[in-house]
């Protein structure tokens, strides 16, 4: 059995798998910089949103942030195919919450789109939030430190409520809730890559 064993191209081998990764949250990024761009692009056709703005705000730093902890785990020698895959299951979810945040094409307005996909949106959000906890179970056996584990738990409650409640008022102060918390998040656990 080869299992465990060091090849010479291992080092190579692991940097090619966040190559994918890489390559999914570029993905990501792109769709939502060409959503603002058609905004920018049509003024006219479209009215400000202050929460769409806001969720592309976070979700450009949601994947900044995901490559920035992804890339500390280059460290890790060992991994198994369902390891892999279970991290590029957040990319893969930061990229699906992308195309809803703002209308590549729309034949109403930002907060009718927003509106239209908020069920979506946050249930892919709440998604999202599980993937993440599910990787640091599969890659150390334990859910996060409790700083980490308690933002997850407030966000996916976030998640919740943007599925359960239409307000429009709610909304606004559900997003700003969450671009405060990312902040605070990375600020408090991630500001240096160790």
């Amino acid at each position: 059995m080869l299992a465990g064993r060091k090849f010479p191209g291992q080092e190579v081998a692991r940097c090619a798998q966040f190559v994918l990764v890489s390559i999914v949250l570029g993905l990501g990024i792109t769709q939502l910089l060409t959503g603002l761009s058609q905004l920018l692009q049509n003024p006219d056709k479209s009215s400000v949103y202050f929460p769409s703005f806001i969720w592309f705000f976070v979700l450009l730093v949601a994947h900044v942030q995901t490559w920035w902890t992804l890339f500390g785990l280059r460290s890790i020698e060992n991994w198994n195919f369902v390891q892999f895959f279970v991290v590029l299951l957040q990319p893969i979810g930061l990229y699906l919450l992308s195309t809803p945040a703002l209308p590549l094409q729309s034949n109403g307005s930002i907060e009718e789109y927003y509106f239209r996909n908020r069920k979506w949106f946050f249930t892919i959000l709440a998604a999202c939030l599980l993937f993440s906890l599910m990787r640091d179970l599969v890659l150390y056996g334990e859910l996060p430190e409790r700083r980490n584990l308690a933002f997850h738990l407030v966000l996916f409650t976030v998640s919740v409520g943007g599925i359960c409640v239409s307000a429009r008022r709610y909304h606004l102060v559900l997003s700003a809730v969450a671009a405060i918390g990312i902040s605070a998040y990375i600020y408090g656990l991630f500001f240096n890559l160790t």
